[in-house]
């Protein structure tokens, strides 16, 4: 215990040592001047003025307190510090501290320590008292005083501070703790009107600020263990200046975020509601001072229109930004935003669709560009607007007073469907324009198109650009690289621009007036108006080419010069024209050099004022065929050399056409200002030179001129239409076709042929003329032929209409077997001929003629109509223009005269008329018999001549198609004659009339008779002899009466035979049976019906011939034979006749061979009424001949 005791005392000694120690410590200068320097960061000098020692409670006073450190001077007058040992076990090692007139000279202001520090700072001293502080600013000028009573007690803190500004304006500050609440609920305010607020304090809240303003704020706030519950108010600054336009802020405040302390505030610029700024958010007790803008919105705003007004942009700006955070305590990053959807619009330059990240700093800022869509409209700087796809790109800008500068930045971005990466900066940014852009932008491959859409529309460079698109047709580039400085907005003013393009061509096709060069492989730049390059590898139809061109600054402007080579086959030369000879192979190889020089303001042209062309081209072993028109060129040699300045100055070509050596020299002395004309005169088979197919119509040779006439092509001269000109008189020349065209070799006759190849718009063209049998001009080509055939010496007024062949004029005689010749020679088709007027003074075909024929024609859309007229025929002959269908003949009337035995004209038709047409006569005369109305469709084979859908009628005939469809006459050339077939249905409604129309005066009468026949003879049709025909006949008879009577003589077969079947007259004669009391006028019959077999020996019943009258039916079989002049004579006949018993009851008397007499009669009538309407049948056989019939009774039954 005793020990215990004494480590205590040991223990309280030391301390109360210590205390009397440091009490002691504290009333001395030099323990005062450590503490304070340690605090201060420099070395204070003061006067102790009084120094209370106390053990527990000592006290200091100092005077004359001066501390200098490296930001601010501190000078006190009178400084009191009154020390508590008995406080320090509650923290608090300065009981009581009191400063008066105090003054704190700031070198700079500055932002040391965050207001929870400071306040802490104050809770070390129980009680603190200061006054008149003054804070002054680097030049000696007063800031503001100050004044402040804190305590920081067991019961809780209380400040109060009062803030004078220089207009002796307060703000007022005043902290009181809750009662009850230990201190740990304290409640205050920030109240002051108009206080003036200098740039300094300004600073150290947003360093970026250069101004300074009028506050008014009434702002009321809670904390709870230091953790804000409450924080709201309001504050009204009032700028000394505009900045961007604005010279007030008003604003509201609340605590949003109690864990995270933020203030959410709401602003208004300028006292104007439309100027509302988006609510943002500041960390109420942060380090720096952000403010954040969860979302700001861009477009119809007058907030971002007064902004963009201030800086002198005349923009429209749409879209938002997005977690826009401004650190206005930062030196650094002073701004980032997230830009969705921006859209920017300047007069010379649009951005739509503009995406990425924003940071600003103080001198500089970057964005990182994303976005999916970028639309950039250059106003017609470019020939269509920009779409990038999958924009990426970090812009770097550099921020200096009056401009903005990108620095060079890469981008990758899809354009036209093509990747592309390149390189872009601007210089020189004016606040009021737009500046300068570099810009260089790369692709592997791209089109012609999309190329150009990157030349700048520019005065330098309109010429370049119209060269290119002109000449080049298709292909693409490859490895390409465009470059472009200078002002975007195309306004060259106190600047330049330059634009280059790099890389190379494949597969390019260029046109020269007309002319493809193809599979162009090239490499090449563009130096603003200056192109240079090398053709590696070309095609022209087939040819190589090779060459280098350049352009450059000439007297004329810009000037192009090409020079090259050509080398390849002769059909590259050929292909030129192939497009209107038809099928044309070659052969044989060409070599040309070539030059070319133009200015390319006007446009490129080969024979422009200010060109130079130069050409020299050599052809060795060539072969040219034209297939269609039957010319063959072989062994072609030649050597031209040409300039367009004096056009061709040597030149010579030969070759063999169809087999005649030519050798055309260059006609010197014929050389004019538009033509060079090469000759060959010498004699030449004429038919060579005529189409394949008809060079057998021609033979012997005369003498001929060729002569080519070839444009001379002299530069700024019209260009003339090239043409080769074949003359001769043909004499010992002979022609074997048919008249007009028949020819004798000793006679003379004027041959011009003169043909204009293609030139400009203009298509082929053949002048002609044959002596005065034609003459004309025409126009070829693939799609068309036009032109006009004057026939005969007369003079016809007549011009080529558009798509027609026009004839006219007087042909003497005419053979019509001409067609025939010209259908086996050539493929002929059916043009818009229009026939003027043709005379035809004999129309020839063998020994068939017709008189003076005049010939016009009409056109429609399905056929040729050519109206033709003389004494023998008019009407209409149908030429089709489709394929495949037939000509049609109409007439009004044909009218023909030739002896029954002179067959020749059919004989020459059968030979001549070849193609199926379809025939109509209104009326058909031959031998002045008028054969009726007929049509037909006629064609023709080696076999047999055919009339096939006959329908005419002859007087009272008519025919027209069976039940089969058919009604064909067909004729066949036999060896020694001509058989004659008629497949058809005969009819007549006058039979009586119709018989007599042939010669028959009849014994009977008909309704109607209607006969289906195949029937053929041997001879002409017009030669028709019943008697010697053959074949089968099916018959229909309606109301058949044939005449009683001995006096009647039946003078033909038909009417010999017809009274056969006269059972009133005829069965009288062999049986005594009178059937006059039924028949009084002659048998008759409702129907006949039957079908005859015709041979040359006999007409055969094929099937019963059946006469219905009534109720009675008499069905005859049987044969009948014919002698060798075809007369009927031997019968061998059977008839069924079918009788009711009460008709012929007397007959049946007769028949029975029982004389009755009339009683008997009349009592077996009335026993047996009721079967004597019953049918009962008897059968006969007729023997004998037509002239002496006989019969014989078979027997009788019932049915």
């Amino acid at each position: 215990m005793k020990k215990v005791f004494t480590v205590s005392l040991w223990i309280v000694s030391i301390f109360l040592a210590l205390l009397v120690f440091i009490s002691f410590a504290l009333t001395q200068k030099k323990f005062n001047s450590f503490l304070l320097k340690s605090y201060l960061d420099s070395e204070p000098t003061f006067i102790i003025e009084e120094a209370n020692w106390h053990p527990v409670k000592p006290s200091i006073m100092l005077s004359s307190f001066e501390s200098e450190a490296q930001s601010q001077v501190i000078s006190a007058d009178e400084i009191k510090i009154e020390f508590s040992f008995i406080s320090i076990l509650r923290g608090k090692f300065i009981s009581r501290l009191t400063i008066n007139d105090i003054t704190i000279q700031n070198q700079n202001i500055e932002k040391d320590h965050d207001l929870f520090s400071l306040f802490d700072s104050l809770r070390t001293i129980e009680e603190l008292n200061i006054n008149n502080l003054k804070i002054n600013l680097p030049d000696s000028s007063n800031l503001f005083n100050l004044s402040l009573n804190s305590s920081f007690k067991e019961r809780g803190p209380r400040l109060n501070l009062h803030l004078k500004d220089k207009e002796t304006n307060t703000l007022e500050v005043g902290i009181l703790s809750n009662e009850n609440s230990k201190g740990e609920m304290v409640r205050g305010y920030v109240r002051t009107t108009k206080f003036l607020v200098d740039n300094n304090v300004i600073n150290l809240v947003c360093k970026l600020c250069q101004f300074s303003g009028e506050l008014n704020t009434n702002l009321n706030f809670t904390f709870f263990r230091n953790k804000p519950l409450r924080f709201e108010g309001n504050l009204d600054f009032h700028l000394n200046k505009d900045v961007l336009n604005f010279n007030s802020i008003a604003s509201s405040f609340r605590l949003k975020d109690h864990i995270d302390n933020h203030l959410q505030i709401s602003a208004i610029l300028n006292k104007d509601n439309e100027l509302k700024v988006p609510d943002f958010f500041v960390n109420l007790f942060g380090k720096d001072t952000k403010l954040i803008f969860p979302k700001f919105i861009l477009s119809n705003n007058k907030l971002t229109d007064t902004i963009l007004k201030s800086l002198g942009l005349k923009l429209d700006i749409d879209g938002f930004l997005k977690n826009v955070l401004i650190n206005l305590d930062s030196s650094e990053e002073i701004l980032t935003a997230s830009l969705k959807d921006l859209k920017v619009k300047h007069t010379s330059l649009g951005l739509e669709g503009f995406n990425g990240q924003l940071s600003v700093f103080m001198h500089k800022a970057q964005i990182a560009v994303d976005s999916p869509l970028l639309r950039i409209s250059t106003n017609g700087f470019l020939d269509q607007n920009l779409e990038f796809y999958d924009f990426n790109s970090f812009l770097n800008l550099n921020f200096s007073k009056d401009n903005i500068e990108l620095i060079p930045s890469s981008f990758f971005a899809i354009l036209d469907k093509h990747k592309v990466e390149g390189l872009m900066s601007i210089s020189n940014i004016p606040t009021k324009g737009v500046g300068d852009i570099s810009l260089r932008i790369s692709k592997k491959k791209i089109n012609k198109k999309f190329a150009l859409s990157l030349f700048p529309n520019t005065d330098y460079l309109a010429s370049t650009k119209k060269s290119i698109d002109s000449l080049v047709e298709s292909g693409f580039f490859e490895d390409i690289n465009f470059i472009y400085r200078g002002p975007v907005d195309g306004r060259y003013i106190n600047n330049s621009s330059s634009f280059i393009m790099q890389g190379s061509g494949r597969d390019i096709i260029i046109n020269i007036n007309g002319y493809k060069i193809s599979d162009i492989d090239t490499n090449f730049s563009v130096d603003n108006f200056n192109v240079n390059g090398k053709v590696t590898n070309g095609e022209f139809f087939g040819s190589k080419v090779l060459a280098s061109f350049n352009t450059y600054q000439s007297e004329e402007g810009i000037s192009l010069d090409i020079t090259g080579n050509s080398f390849g086959p002769v059909s590259s030369l050929v292909e030129t024209i192939s497009n209107n000879f038809g099928k044309i192979t070659s052969g044989g190889f060409h070599k040309t050099n070539f030059y070319y020089s133009s200015p390319v303001e006007s446009g490129l042209s080969l024979l422009s004022k200010k060109s130079r062309l130069e050409v020299n081209s050599d052809i060795d072993k060539g072969e040219i065929n034209l297939h269609d028109l039957g010319f063959e060129f072989q062994n072609i040699y030649s050597s031209l050399n040409y300039n367009n300045v004096t056009g061709f100055e040597e030149g010579y070509f030969s070759f063999k056409l169809n087999s005649i050596p030519l050798v055309f020299e260059l006609n010197e002395e014929g050389k004019t200002q538009d033509y060079t004309f090469f000759k060959s005169e010498k004699p030449i088979q004429i038919r060579n030179l005529l189409p394949i197919s008809m060079r057998d119509f021609a033979s012997g040779s005369s003498a001929t001129l060729i002569q080519i006439a070839v444009p001379s092509f002299i530069r700024d001269q019209n260009i003339q239409r090239s043409y080769i000109n074949i003359s001769s008189d043909l004499l010992g020349t002979e022609i074997n076709l048919p008249d007009p065209f028949f020819k004798v070799k000793d006679d003379p006759t004027e041959l011009s042929l003169t043909f204009y190849p293609p030139f400009a718009e203009q298509i082929s063209s053949l002048r002609f003329k044959l002596g005065e049998i034609f003459r004309g001009k025409f126009n070829l080509s693939n799609d068309v032929t036009e032109g006009f055939i004057i026939a005969g010496k007369e003079k016809q007024s007549i011009s080529i209409e558009k798509g027609k062949i026009s004839l006219i004029g007087n042909i003497k005689r005419l053979d019509l077997s001409i067609f025939n010749s010209f259908e086996k020679a050539i493929n002929t088709k059916i043009v818009d001929l229009d026939i003027k007027k043709l005379e035809i003074n004999k129309i020839t075909l063998s020994n068939f003629s017709l008189p003076r024929t005049l010939v016009r024609s009409k056109n429609s859309v399905r056929f040729l109509e050519l109206l033709v007229s003389n004494q023998n025929l008019k009407g209409s002959f149908y030429l089709p223009k489709i394929i495949n269908q037939a000509p049609i003949i109409d007439l009004d009337f044909l009218n023909f005269n030739f002896s029954e035995f002179d067959n020749s004209p059919f004989a020459d038709a059968y030979s001549n008329l070849l193609p199926p047409l379809k025939f109509k006569t209104n009326s058909l005369v031959i031998n002045s018999i008028d054969y009726g109305n007929w049509a037909f469709d006629l064609s023709s084979s080696d076999s047999a001549f055919s009339l096939d859908n006959i329908e005419g009628t002859f007087g009272k005939w008519g025919l027209t198609r069976n039940n089969n469809n058919i009604s064909s006459l067909k004729i066949f050339k036999t060896k020694n004659n001509w058989k004659t077939t008629l497949e058809s249905k005969i009819y007549s409604g006058s039979p009586e009339k119709a018989f007599q129309q042939v010669g028959i005066v009849p014994n009977f009468e008909m309704d109607t008779i209607s006969a289906e026949t195949y029937l053929s003879w041997q001879s002409l049709p017009w030669q028709f002899d019943y008697e010697m025909m053959s074949g089968d006949v099916s018959f229909d008879i309606e109301g058949l009466l044939i005449f009683n009577g001995e006096d009647l003589q039946a003078q033909s077969n038909i009417l010999r035979l017809l009274s056969i079947f006269n059972i009133t007259d005829s069965f009288e004669k062999v049986t005594n049976l009178d059937f006059r009391k039924l028949y009084k006028s002659g048998f008759s019959a409702d129907t006949v019906k039957g079908n005859l077999l015709i041979t040359k020996d006999l007409i055969r019943l094929k099937k019963p011939m059946i006469f219905k009258s009534g109720s009675s039916e008499f069905k005859w079989e049987g044969e009948i034979k014919r002698d060798e002049t075809g007369n009927l004579h031997d019968l061998d006949l059977e008839v069924v006749m079918t009788l009711p018993l009460r008709d012929y009851l007397p007959a049946y008397a007769f028949l029975l061979g029982g004389p009755l007499t009339a009683g008997v009669v009349y009592i077996a009538g009335k026993a047996f009424e009721r079967n004597l309407d019953k049918l009962s049948s008897g059968s006969w056989t007729i023997k004998g001949s037509l002239d002496e019939p006989k019969t014989e009774f078979n027997g009788w039954f019932e049915q």
